[in-house]
């Protein structure tokens, strides 16, 4: 972990440059996969822990599973793109730099913990915790993308002139990517769990996150 968070946060030129050389990256893609499952694992268990304590290890499950599965299944339309752009980097280039943003996030979320405490302990509001979660969840994403548009740019510099023709393409993918990940989401729910409700580890499968964002908004105000 000390090893992610020196090159992830502490010197970003250096992790850039070593991705675009295809620099000694094995060590650095284990540390941050390692890193990210840590800090989703921790904070899932933040946040289930206000339903209870079977809920709590089944978010510290599923949160990390949510982002491996959400990279897994983006990954090769993002390398695919890449590619037709004129890109000559390898596979394992891209993914390092796909990984350097979700353990941003990762780590984002988990420095994000100490106000979810504050407020699980100090409010049983539902409806707000769940808001207030996808707040940050949402905050911890836009820094990340902006992370990896950031990584693509100096891996792709070399290879492609047109600079504008890259950030339509890394953004349709950013879209793409936000999409494949709420609706992973809403398929693996619940990570918070309903206090009205007894623990399930998955709940049947119906309307989508969108839907369900405007209803608890709706019932807020």
């Amino acid at each position: 972990m000390k090893l992610a968070l020196a090159f992830v946060l502490n010197d970003r030129q250096s992790t850039w440059r070593d991705i675009r050389n295809n620099t000694d990256l094995r060590p650095k893609i284990v540390s941050m996969l390692l890193t990210s499952i840590v800090c989703l694992a921790l904070y899932g268990l933040i946040i289930g822990a206000s339903h209870s304590a079977t809920q709590a290890l089944s978010s510290a499950v599923k949160l990390p599973l949510l982002y491996l599965l959400t990279m897994s299944v983006c990954f090769p339309t993002l390398f695919v793109f890449s590619a037709l752009l004129g890109a000559r980097k390898a596979a394992t280039q891209h993914f390092a730099v796909l990984l350097c943003a979700i353990t941003a996030i990762a780590l984002i979320q988990l420095a994000f913990a100490p106000i979810t405490l504050l407020f699980m302990v100090t409010s049983k509001a539902y409806t707000f915790f769940k808001i207030l979660n996808v707040v940050l969840f949402t905050v911890s994403g836009l820094i990340g993308v902006r992370f990896f548009f950031a990584g693509m740019g100096e891996l792709l510099r070399e290879d492609i002139a047109d600079a504008k023709l890259v950030r339509k393409i890394l953004r349709t993918w950013g879209v793409l990517f936000a999409v494949v990940g709420t609706q992973l989401g809403w398929t693996l729910r619940p990570f918070f769990g309903s206090p009205d409700e007894p623990f399930q580890w998955l709940r049947q499968i119906s309307g989508n996150f969108y839907v369900d964002l405007a209803q608890t908004l709706m019932n807020a105000w």
